[in-house]
């Protein structure tokens, strides 16, 4: 984990595992946290693979800001919906 507290960005190396409060799971290597500006955006240039109880979606790149819930996938982008 590298912090730069002042930019607010946190950068966790490696394989990450995040896990929401609604239940939903992202995989992800090499994630960016920015917290700049009161908001919390996750960022990766590496391969994610985003998981709730009805979809399954695996993408090349991805955003995801977590104060509007957008989360944008891009790249080879594959999904599963029940």
């Amino acid at each position: 984990m590298d912090l730069d507290m002042n930019k607010n960005l946190i950068k966790l190396l490696g394989k990450v595992e995040v896990l929401n409060s609604s239940g939903s799971t992202m995989y992800s290597y090499d994630l960016i946290v920015d917290q700049s500006d009161g908001g919390e955006v996750y960022k990766t240039s590496n391969s994610t693979h985003y998981q709730t109880q009805v979809s399954d979606i695996r993408a090349r790149t991805m955003h995801y800001d977590a104060k509007t819930k957008k989360v944008e996938l891009i790249g080879g982008v594959l999904g599963v919906f029940e």
